[in-house]
């Protein structure tokens, strides 16, 4: 038996707003009702995530296939992969760029492991040397590069088509596996901060810095010391970088201060009395490709994970001039040992052969580059979230 359409009527079309909006109220408010119905019978934050999301929250499933492997399809149509992938073992790229500029100073792929509750958080360097379509270029401007070829007309279909861009060369070149993304300029980044509360955390050095060139112009000025920071104190400490010694290296180091702490303030404050406000400022403030579903699930599991199993790193490199430009060069092997060991959410190997099959993260004719890029430096920059919220992070400074 058929079954029965009811005709689209476009004169009707103005109320979908209006029905949208009921529905988002209905549910916020069902979810408030069960959550202050939890608060009262005593559980905690995580407890009401956990009691709320039971009800309505499903586990994602993805379905993919290796970057190693042929794209086999079945008599459906659906890829199928002859090598199993780990159901609790996801990717995101995650991407922060200035409002004004297409560059995308923070770039960071973090693998969420359900099975073994832990977090890895690896930071990609704005300079890091790559070629794209045969052409020598920095990380930083990959994005933009698929933002401005992009067929799309309105901005969100750009910001999609560069993320998508950005991921693919990624995921291609390190042979990982990029599941979702999360895109927020500097505005967003402060309504986030805001949205929470602000951030409690120590300054460990006075930060003064002007430049009245940038449009708009920049002015960072911040003590040393414990402090509450606000979403523009937030975007001033994260961009500072004019005294560490290694520049943008040194300001990824301080990067982790602030991840940590915002963390650790994400848990303290957030409630039920205001988990939903919080919630709408993030998700309005962000582009990204997950559900709602996916994302109130992530957040759930990663809202309960210890500081211990959470581990930050720069991605292994040595600075280089190039040209007359400073990049950041990837070490090969140490590289490959970390996406296997980390990023890798399927159950076999990543063939040695296929990372960086085509080594666009080097130029093989020029030794000073590729002596970098073949580097077998073992890779210690590693550090966990507990020891970063204990002991802090020794940042060299020039003065």
């Amino acid at each position: 038996m058929s079954k029965t359409r009811i005709p689209k009527n476009k004169k009707h079309n103005s109320a979908k707003p209006l029905i949208i909006t009921l529905i988002v109220i209905l549910t916020l408010s069902i979810i408030t009702l069960v959550g202050v119905t939890a608060f009262s019978a005593g559980l905690t934050l995580p407890g009401i995530i956990n009691y709320i999301s039971g009800l309505f929250i499903n586990k994602p499933t993805v379905q993919s296939v290796a970057p190693w492997q042929e794209n086999i399809v079945d008599s459906n149509g659906d890829s199928l992969s002859t090598s199993g992938r780990e159901d609790e073992s996801f990717n995101f790229l995650v991407v922060g760029r200035d409002a004004v500029a297409l560059n995308t100073d923070v770039m960071m792929i973090i693998n969420l492991d359900l099975k073994n509750d832990s977090m890895t958080i690896m930071q990609m360097p704005r300079d890091t040397f790559i070629t794209v379509d045969g052409t020598p270029r920095k990380l930083n401007s990959v994005f933009g590069t698929f933002y401005n070829s992009s067929s799309e007309t309105d901005t969100d279909g750009k910001i999609a088509d560069g993320m998508k861009g950005l991921a693919q060369t990624l995921s291609s070149n390190l042979a990982i596996n990029i599941d979702y993304y999360a895109y927020m300029n500097l505005d967003g980044f402060g309504a986030i901060v805001d949205a929470i509360g602000g951030v409690d955390m120590y300054v460990p050095y006075r930060m003064y810095y002007t430049d009245e060139y940038q449009n708009p112009p920049l002015y960072i000025d911040l003590y040393e010391g414990q402090q509450t920071l606000d979403g523009d104190m937030a975007e001033q400490f994260v961009r500072f970088r004019s005294s560490y010694v290694n520049g943008d290296l040194g300001r990824q180091d301080a990067q982790k201060l602030f991840m940590t702490a915002f963390m650790e303030s994400f848990k303290n404050k957030i409630s039920i009395t205001n988990v939903v406000p919080v919630v709408t400022t993030i998700m309005g403030n962000l582009e990204h490709s997950l559900s709602v579903n996916d994302a109130a699930y992530f957040v759930k599991e990663a809202m309960q994970m210890d500081f211990s199993n959470i581990t930050m790193f720069t991605a292994p490199n040595t600075p280089v001039t190039y040209y007359g430009g400073s990049y950041v060069v990837i070490h090969r092997a140490a590289m490959y040992k970390v996406a296997n060991e980390s990023f890798n959410v399927f159950n076999e190997d990543i063939p040695e052969n296929v990372f960086d099959a085509d080594f666009n993260f080097t130029i093989l004719n020029d030794s000073t580059i590729n002596a970098v890029y073949n580097s077998t430096e073992e890779f210690d920059g590693t550090h966990s979230a507990e020891d970063i919220q204990q002991d802090g992070l020794d940042i060299n400074r020039a003065w």
